[in-house]
């Protein structure tokens, strides 16, 4: 029997665990190299991230301060005489139904220049007779001398109409704001009141779309409250709105024309809500949120979108159902 020399044994040891702790230090260097690329991969990736979640904030920033030096020209368009403004005279186109009875209401801003209303009576109206009056706030792509249509259907009911502007609409001075258009109203209102062709208990406030807004805004800090408000096409908050569409800060929103707080003080009011439920700039969700604000008010839907509202195949359906609403409410008197 033939026995394997000692010497080659411990040599065959000796290479096996010399492989073997070849084997485990190669194992451990690429432990530690795993280790070593993770933790680069995860250094870089937060780095990236952090780099982006900069560049995020950025161009949020960014955005809010854009949006925040834009903000009134982006809610009144056509201030300072971007569209046609009013003729020289302040006085209506001739070719528009507004009578030679129109009187043109004047109040001052603090720097001293000129903002008008027209005051378009009646047929009917007199000291003898006098008559209901709706106030109409336009929007913010319209001026007070292109109302022909809210002239000839309120006139068809024997109903004045008053049109304010908006400062810097037309020939009218100064910056718009919520703030500013209301007090211009409220000073509007104190003139028409005193006078004797006025039936003040009776008196409508009417507004579409932004024009909305500020009726509601303008009914609720009338001295009495006003008789009937009709809103077409109205935002139930502008802070709301902003926030949904560029998900800008509250603080930042100058004119918030919070339509769903004011309305709801309006309790001995009848409201009549119109809104296009295709509507993309003040959405339908809007009118369903003020009608179940306001305590006595009926909304009325058509399918349509915000610039062809009411829509013109269904016209006089309108102007019939802002005739029976403002008759149901005694708004209506005889001629």
């Amino acid at each position: 029997m033939a026995f394997e020399p000692i010497d080659n044994m411990i040599s065959d040891e000796d290479t096996r665990i010399r492989v073997e702790a070849s084997e485990n230090d190669s194992l451990r260097a690429g432990e530690e190299d795993k280790k070593t690329f993770l933790a680069k991969f995860n250094a870089l990736f937060w780095k990236i991230l952090l780099r982006l979640g900069g560049l995020a904030v950025v161009g949020y920033v960014f955005l809010c301060l854009a949006l925040y030096f834009l903000q009134t020209s982006m809610l009144f368009p056509i201030a300072n005489g971007v569209f046609l403004a009013d003729p020289a005279a302040g006085l209506p186109p001739k070719s528009s139904p507004y009578t030679e009875a129109t009187v043109r209401f004047t109040t001052m801003t603090d720097e001293n220049g000129i903002v008008y209303a027209y005051f378009v009576p009646a047929k009917t109206a007199n000291k003898y007779n006098p008559r209901p009056v709706a106030i109409f706030l336009h929007g913010n792509a319209e001026l007070a001398c292109q109302q022909d249509q809210i002239v000839s259907q309120y006139h068809r009911m024997g109903i004045s109409v008053l049109f304010p502007e908006f400062r810097g609409y037309g020939t009218a001075k100064g910056v718009p704001s919520e703030e500013k258009i209301v007090e211009d109203c409220l000073a509007f209102y104190e003139q028409l009141v005193k006078r004797d062709d006025v039936d003040r208990k009776h008196i409508i406030v009417h507004g579409r779309s932004i024009g909305g807004a500020l009726a509601v805004q303008l009914a609720s800090k009338l001295k009495r409250r006003p008789a009937a408000l009709i809103l077409q096409s109205t935002p139930a908050s502008v802070k709301t709105l902003a926030w949904e569409k560029f998900k800008v800060p509250s603080f930042i929103i100058e004119n918030p024309l919070e339509s769903d707080k004011a309305i709801a003080i309006l309790d001995k009011t009848p409201v009549l809500i119109f809104h296009g439920m295709q509507d993309e700039i003040v959405p339908y969700k809007d009118a369903i949120y003020l009608d179940g604000i306001a305590v006595d008010s009926k909304l009325v839907s058509y399918e349509t979108d915000h610039n062809e509202m009411p829509p013109i195949r269904k016209l006089i359906e309108h102007w019939e159902t802002i005739h029976t609403f403002l008759n149901v409410n005694k708004v209506l008197l005889h001629r």
